[in-house]
């Protein structure tokens, strides 16, 4: 298994793998949250993100005010970010009412994921950043994440460009180039759930399986991870 006592996802170049699902990686009491990725660390949780042991197998609900994960890992870290090169896939649920620029991943000043308000259909936009660093969005409208659905999102930044997919669809795909910087060394920790030291754009809604990589997946590859995980989130 690509996760140590989780699902079966790419294993080559995986970093990081968090999963709410796994008595493993959250043994559904606590503040900490275990990797399963084989490197080991932890995340912990700050001002209680809600646990639900239904949804997905088991996630985790932000309130979009304070809630936050943290990762504080010296290869991950801001200021100290090992990975020039990335992929990120997440399973996010955002309710309807959210509003507001919503991060679902940080290395501030490195590369972060967000979602922004839904649209009148309940779609919402997906952005990133990374080097050079800009936020950079765009898709249709009918291929982005529904407000109150499971979608799995995932940046995929290597040095061919950028690519970022709703499910086994590419969303948009952006030509930028260069290396993913080390980050800001006064927010030294990966954030989940928000922004810097968790206090700005924190997300609203329910996250589920994270996995991170060293390296550009293939389009096969991320279609992998969607197929091999996709049943517990329907």
């Amino acid at each position: 298994m690509g996760c140590s006592s989780g699902p079966d996802v790419v294993e080559d170049g995986l970093v990081l793998c968090l999963d709410p699902a796994s008595f493993r990686s959250y043994p559904r009491s606590g503040t900490d949250f275990f990797a399963l990725d084989g490197i080991g660390g932890k995340g912990v949780l700050y001002n209680s993100p809600t646990f639900d042991a239904e949804d997905g197998g088991g996630c985790f609900n932000f309130d979009g005010a304070s809630d936050y994960i943290r990762v504080t890992r010296d290869d991950l870290n801001g200021g100290s970010n090992d990975y020039t090169q990335l992929t990120c896939s997440m399973w996010v649920k955002p309710p309807s009412t959210s509003t507001g620029e919503r991060n679902t991943i940080t290395v501030e000043n490195a590369w972060e994921i967000r979602v922004d308000s839904p649209n009148v259909d309940d779609q919402y936009s997906v952005y990133y950043a990374s080097n050079p660093w800009s936020w950079i969005g765009g898709g249709a409208n009918a291929d982005k994440p529904l407000a109150n659905e499971w979608s799995l999102i995932t940046l995929v930044n290597g040095n061919s460009g950028r690519i970022v997919y709703v499910d086994d669809h590419v969303l948009f795909t952006n030509a930028g180039t260069g290396n993913i910087l080390a980050g800001t060394t006064g927010y030294p920790y990966l954030t989940i759930g928000a922004r810097k030291t968790g206090t700005s754009s924190n997300f609203n809604g329910k996250i589920g399986l994270i996995t991170i990589y060293d390296r550009e997946l293939s389009a096969k590859e991320t279609k992998k991870i969607y197929l091999s995980t996709k049943e517990r989130y329907q």
